[in-house]
């Protein structure tokens, strides 16, 4: 194993998880995407949310007043709503570009 292998080796094995190495070593961990050598991050543990609920995604919808600011402040519960096609339920009304046309008024 050549010298610069083996330090990236060593840097993530300082590491528990994926996101610890990205903000403490952020050009060590692109290198070993780069490389391929994604391997080095297999004795790190996997952070996994649990699913959401309905209720859960509905309860962080109504937080945002728009769809716009829902995606942006709470990306993941986004996603889960859009994956299981309930968006139109659960999110704030979408103006789907109403505002552009009330300027011409």
């Amino acid at each position: 194993m050549n010298t610069h292998l083996a330090n990236l080796a060593d840097r993530a094995r300082e590491c528990r998880s994926r996101g610890e190495m990205a903000k403490k070593y952020p050009s060590e961990y692109r290198e070993i995407h780069r490389r391929g050598l994604t391997f080095l991050f297999d004795h790190m543990v996997r952070k996994r949310r649990k699913k959401y609920t309905k209720d859960e995604l509905r309860q962080i919808a109504a937080k945002y007043a728009t769809r716009t600011e829902f995606q942006n402040n709470a990306a993941s519960a986004y996603m889960a709503a859009w994956r299981r096609d309930i968006l139109d339920e659960i999110a704030p009304a979408s103006r789907r570009g109403a505002h552009l046309h009330e300027a011409r008024q």
